[in-house]
């Protein structure tokens, strides 16, 4: 996986050191300079209830059958959860799911939406010269809190438009699934299910694949990084979190894969 995330970290660097710098500040960008109260509010405008149920029943029978997921219900084969029922989310043209539903929480996207914001608005000449790093945030935090930031995005901007580093993390993740599946089933495993970008099992459940191992169904969950898994173990512990139900969470090595579970928190390697 080290190639494909060094392709993306140079493709950051070629842009202006301005994305960069604020990228790298998730926190900062996201929560301290507004960007998440004023993109989450113009995604509830753009938004659309539907029910995902129907698009989801393979996933959902599956869990079902795991006897782990409460919330589930077999209504005569016909699978629901209340989870999924009348979701809001911002829809693309086909009345899919669009990944602009994530750039409140990405913080490469909110920085290539805050370039284009300021040029148009004719602000980036003065902050685009700025070369200090605190200095540069500080006029950042200062700007967008004296500005009603909803409303310059919305007249100057289309937020839809922000998704090309949402799009590149999804294609790692994605590389990632493909060879953990690939070893999965190398190793005498059935893979049952594999969402892909924008599915709602991963969304709400966590679960990137399910397997079939000895006529017993597992929950996997896939991570680009060793330390990306071992922390979604930690966040298992939580029975409210998403991963509470995972049975693998597994990483690509440079030889196969690896394995850990709540019961080898050490995982096992699979080459």
């Amino acid at each position: 996986m080290k190639k494909y995330s060094e392709l993306i970290l140079e493709s950051i660097l070629t842009r202006p050191s301005f994305v960069y710098k604020l990228g790298m500040s998730r926190d900062f960008i996201t929560y301290r300079c507004g960007m998440y109260e004023a993109i989450t509010k113009l995604m509830a405008e753009n938004s659309t209830p539907k029910n995902f149920n129907p698009d989801y029943q393979m996933g959902l029978s599956l869990l079902y059958k795991t006897g782990k997921y409460s919330d589930i219900k077999d209504n005569g084969g016909v699978y629901n959860t209340f989870k999924l029922n009348n979701l809001n989310k911002v829809l693309d043209s086909a009345g899919k799911w669009h990944p602009v539903n994530k750039l409140n929480t990405n913080s490469f996207d909110q920085a290539e939406l805050l370039y284009d914001l300021y040029k148009s608005i004719g602000v980036y000449d003065e902050v685009g010269n700025i070369q200090n790093e605190n200095d540069l945030k500080k006029w950042v935090m200062e700007y967008n809190n004296s500005v009603d930031l909803y409303t310059l995005i919305k007249n100057n901007v289309d937020f839809k438009n922000y998704t090309v580093w949402n799009r590149k993390n999804s294609t790692l993740g994605e590389i990632a699934e493909d060879k953990v599946r690939q070893m999965l089933e190398s190793k005498g495993c059935q893979v049952l299910y594999q969402g892909g970008d924008g599915d709602f099992i991963d969304m709400i459940y966590g679960v990137d694949l399910i397997v079939l191992k000895n006529d017993k169904i597992y929950t996997v969950q896939v991570k680009n990084k060793e330390d990306g898994a071992k922390k979604a173990i930690d966040k298992s512990i939580d029975v409210q979190n998403s991963y509470s139900n995972i049975d693998w969470f597994c990483s690509p090595t440079d030889s196969g894969i690896k394995i850990f579970t709540k019961g080898n928190l050490n995982g096992k390697d699979i080459s």
